[in-house]
């Protein structure tokens, strides 16, 4: 889903927090933005090791029965593809 090999992913961080926010990420060219992403009720974090993409190595999951949410703010406008990528 990348661009080249040399993009730049913007790491979400935030074990046991059930709300987390990050502000000011990087587009996949490392150029900075005002973008930012506000990540409710993923209070568990993991990796897995087998996964050969980096892209898809670590992951957040929720808690129980409740919505993992990520609300996107200050995003330009313009055209944007966006990946959402969920496992149950």
């Amino acid at each position: 889903m990348g661009q080249t090999t040399n993009d730049v992913w913007n790491w979400y961080v935030a074990p046991g927090a059930s709300s987390a926010a990050m502000t000011n990420l990087v587009w996949s060219d490392s150029s900075g933005s005002t973008v930012g992403i506000v990540v409710s009720n993923a209070v568990g974090q993991s990796t897995n090791t087998a996964c050969v993409d980096a892209m898809y190595r670590s992951f957040v999951y929720k808690d129980g029965a409740q919505h993992l949410t990520v609300t996107i703010t200050n995003l330009p406008s313009n055209v944007y593809d966006i990946l959402v990528y969920s496992t149950r």
